[in-house]
């Protein structure tokens, strides 16, 4: 009776564990992974906003030596 229960108790830990990890993966690695994406898309979008400062910078000088 005594093994029958601990092999009871092993499967039900081996599947909480796995359970566990399932909601690990499905949580937290994609939390990070959107953090990750953000964060590039934040410094390509700061980028762009210096080139086009630049942009404007250099059309603010043409019109200028043409006056």
């Amino acid at each position: 009776m005594e093994e029958k229960l601990n092999d009871s108790l092993t499967v039900a830990g081996s599947a909480l564990v796995i359970v566990l990890g399932a909601l690990l993966v499905y949580t937290v690695l994609p939390s990070r992974t959107l953090q990750w994406l953000l964060s590039i898309a934040s410094f390509a979008l700061t980028l762009f906003v210096i080139y086009l400062f630049y942009r404007l910078v250099i059309a603010v000088e043409k019109i200028a030596a043409k006056l």
